[in-house]
């Protein structure tokens, strides 16, 4: 394809919608050499995806470990973030859990566990003293929780220790 494309966990696939344009976009990353599929799933895999960022990347700066570490030590919190999201994103997602299976709470907490000493992407950037993705990450939920008048109280403590953090790495405290 004539570029060099450096992904991140280039061993699991990018996924797109199965659409012509999906279909497109998967033979050019394939060209060039990226590991990708169109697939009828992609509205639950990216439902999978989001919960497993959503419950990780945001608390490993807080915790300050990768995903090994938060399983030992922080699934209680990321118990309680799944659980939000559960049920703030239940609506307006309806199409991706649809396809999900009874037992998706297992597939995501099973699915962060493929990490294992890797950091998340989020933390990384923190690191790195880089901009972070918190509105599109649990600020998203958190939104969406206020457009329906649900409770959100872990992803907004959440937020709230990051941006302390960040605050505080930046020299703004």
């Amino acid at each position: 394809c004539g570029y060099d494309i450096h992904v991140k966990n280039e061993d699991k696939p990018w996924v797109m919608p199965n659409t012509a344009g999906g279909r497109a976009t998967r033979a050019l990353l394939q060209k060039c050499g990226v590991l990708s599929d169109a697939t009828d799933e992609f509205e639950y895999l990216l439902l999978r995806k989001y919960f497993i960022n959503g419950v990780a990347n945001l608390l490993a700066i807080v915790g300050d470990c990768n995903c090994d570490g938060l399983l030992q030590h922080h699934r209680e919190t990321m118990e309680t973030l799944y659980d939000e999201m559960l049920e703030i994103l239940r609506v307006p997602h309806a199409d991706g859990f649809a396809l999900a299976p009874e037992n998706f709470r297992d597939v995501v907490f099973a699915g962060l566990a493929t990490y294992r000493d890797h950091f998340p992407s989020t933390k990384l950037d923190f690191d790195a003293g880089a901009k972070l993705e918190i509105d599109s990450l649990n600020g998203y939920v958190v939104q969406r929780a206020k457009e329906q008048g649900l409770p959100c109280a872990a992803h907004e403590r959440l937020i709230e220790q990051v941006n302390a953090l960040v605050a505080a790495r930046d020299g703004k405290s």
